[in-house]
């Protein structure tokens, strides 16, 4: 979907950055402190593993939290040097490394900003998402569809797959499995809980229907930052 972007305000992007930072940071926090420090007898380690888990979990914390500070000062830094009238060397050298550091939060987190906050580039994602999933539901060689997705396609696909289960779509059996891999539904669900992606026009939490639902993730994946939390659990059978 990369044709589908324009660039954002530096504005706009640096607001979600900073939001999208403080949820996923207060969800790794307790991740960290609370699954993995407090509580390494969980997964049954020796006393060797266990204490490296320790101390790679609370060497991550530091350094998680640290570039947080550090990024958020340098961005600060950049923008009131390249507002404020200086000599001009200093802004020069300003604005050429905020457009760096802006490139860099783009490459990132562009296209997270963008689904999340521009519904006409989020159509457009949809879009082509659900032109390649029709292909296979017509195709009447296939019998059953299996969907991978990461990162933010785990978002993409499970606002997708929320309509393609529905009743309404006859070729809804077609969908048995949905496999997400380093997901980051978590901090934007948790970021804006009333998203179109989680909930209808009726207020009722949409949810990928009838699918089995593999959620992979490594321990000290920022993006998940744990198991899902319990807003996902399924309430309905037809929804487990």
């Amino acid at each position: 979907w990369a044709e589908t972007f324009e660039p954002l305000p530096n504005d706009l992007l640096v607001r979600w950055f900073a939001r999208f930072l403080w949820y996923m940071g207060r969800r790794n926090l307790r991740h960290l402190v609370g699954d993995i420090l407090l509580h390494p007898g969980k997964r049954e380690l020796g006393p060797l593993h266990a204490a490296c888990e320790l101390f790679h979990a609370s060497l991550l914390l530091v350094v998680y939290f640290l570039g947080i500070f550090v990024a958020a000062l340098l961005i600060l830094f950049l923008w009131i040097l390249e507002a404020v009238p200086l000599p001009n060397l200093i802004p020069n050298a300003a604005a050429s490394a905020l457009k760096g550091v802006m490139g860099y939060i783009a490459d990132g987190f562009v296209d997270v900003a963008a689904y999340m906050d521009d519904p006409a580039r989020r159509d457009a994602i949809r879009q082509r998402t659900e032109d390649i999933l029709k292909e296979y539901e017509r195709n009447p060689l296939c019998d059953e569809i299996i969907v991978f997705a990461h990162s933010l396609g785990t978002v993409v696909a499970y606002d997708v797959l929320s309509a393609r289960t529905a009743a309404t779509n006859p070729y809804r059996h077609k969908y048995r499995t949905f496999i997400s891999i380093g997901s980051i539904l978590d901090p934007v669900q948790r970021m804006d809980p009333k998203h179109r992606v989680f909930y209808d026009f009726q207020g009722t939490r949409r949810r990928p229907k009838s699918m089995k639902w593999l959620f992979l993730y490594a321990r000290y994946d920022p993006g998940p930052a744990g198991p899902l939390s319990a807003w996902f659990a399924a309430t309905d059978p037809a929804d487990a």
